[in-house]
């Protein structure tokens, strides 16, 4: 068990990654059997072994250790191919229009409707010139729109199907869209091909949504404009969903690349080996740790936003230059607080351990009762009555 604060934080931040990846992974790390399973001394295959003749003994004894040989040397190709994925990662992130047109697919519209989205004096029609240049972002606010949350009815009960983008933007307004398109423009980079573990995006959004919504809350609660809180929150985690696209796409065009290798060579225990190799976790964890954050920084740079202060604040929590203090303490908070409810939801994090791991931060007064009143892993928007 961990024994001080240091240790705790260490011990749910880990946890935290884990579940983003695979949550049979947090369960294994905790000691617990994943949900449905049985435990293996209870099972019909324990059973059975008991029963075995002396012979067939000697005989799966001698197959473990050829198993364990077989995968020790799984095991360095292994480590061999990840080092040079770490490496194909590290080269491919410094360059930021790689990263921002390419892998995350934004372009200079997004940059545009996010610095005319908080003009003071904006408007629908401004917003609908950019939403209309981005198809991707009219596409999703019309199915949003269209959404069984947001549909409206006629007199008579029918659905009314919203096909005008001024239509779906006017119906929101402006204060709603200064929440929904931030997230639109996040969900559009989240990874979209995690295999084998299909349940990133899913996560990363969830995670998504708690941070933006708990920098609005914290930052009302310091009387900072929450609307640049939210944004913040919310595009914090651009740099994340990069670094994981880049190492699934990194992964398989090296594995690839091998497998080709070792076929012509005619090496067939290499080849053999990385059939066997998928992705590892500890390595996803580690190239996350280690860019994730400084990498949002660069995007937000290169965006060169004029007015959204989002830059500074980001690059400030990098470097840690204390600069920006209010909005750098807000984000961490921010992500601190979403972690915890993430992992409650999934039941792996006590009270005790929530306590100790919220405690290192100084939330403002109030606002960790707001929090936790709210539906933080939805999209909570006000319409006038």
């Amino acid at each position: 068990m961990p024994s001080n604060n240091t240790d705790i934080v260490e011990s749910i931040d880990n946890r935290f990654a884990n579940l983003v990846i695979d949550i049979d992974r947090v369960y294994r790390l905790l000691g617990r059997p994943p949900i449905g399973n049985v435990a293996y001394e209870d099972s019909e295959q324990s059973n059975a072994r008991r029963e075995l003749l002396h012979v067939e003994k000697v005989a799966i004894k001698n197959k473990i250790v050829d198993a364990r040989s077989e995968a020790n040397f799984t095991d360095k190709v292994s480590d061999e191919l990840h080092r040079s994925l770490v490496r194909a990662v590290a080269r491919q992130i410094d360059n930021s229009d790689y990263v921002f047109n390419e892998l995350l697919g934004l372009d200079d519209n997004v940059v545009g409707l996010l610095d005319n989205l908080f003009i003071r004096a904006t408007s629908i029609s401004k917003i609908e010139g950019f939403v209309t240049d981005i198809p991707w972002l009219k596409r999703d606010v019309l199915a949003l729109v269209n959404s069984p949350a947001y549909k409206r009815v006629d007199n008579y009960g029918r659905t009314i199907k919203v096909e005008s983008i001024r239509t779906a933007l006017s119906y929101f307004g402006v204060e709603n869209l200064h929440l929904i398109l931030p997230m639109l423009i996040l969900r559009f980079t989240l990874p979209q091909i995690t295999d084998p573990y299909p349940r990133i995006k899913q996560k990363l959004w969830m995670y998504s949504h708690g941070v933006a919504n708990s920098c609005k809350v914290i930052a009302e609660r310091r009387g900072a404009k929450p609307a640049f809180a939210f944004t913040l929150g919310a595009l914090s985690e651009l740099g994340g969903n990069a670094v994981t696209k880049l190492y699934f796409k990194s992964f398989d065009q090296l594995h690839r690349s091998m497998l080709e290798s070792t076929q012509r060579n005619k090496n067939r225990e290499t080849h053999a080996a990385l059939l066997k190799i998928k992705p590892s976790i500890d390595s996803l964890i580690a190239v996350q740790r280690q860019y994730a954050n400084g990498l949002t920084a660069d995007i937000f740079e290169h965006m060169a936003l004029k007015r959204v202060p989002i830059a500074g604040p980001m690059r400030a929590l990098v470097d840690r230059s204390g600069e920006f203090p209010e909005m750098v303490e807000t984000l961490q908070q921010a992500r601190r607080y979403a972690k915890v409810r993430l992992l409650n939801k999934h039941r792996l994090i006590d009270a005790k351990e929530s306590k100790n791991y919220l405690k290192v931060e100084t939330f403002p007064d109030n606002s960790l009762n707001l929090l936790k009143e709210m539906a933080l892993f939805e999209l909570k928007l006000h319409f006038e009555q």
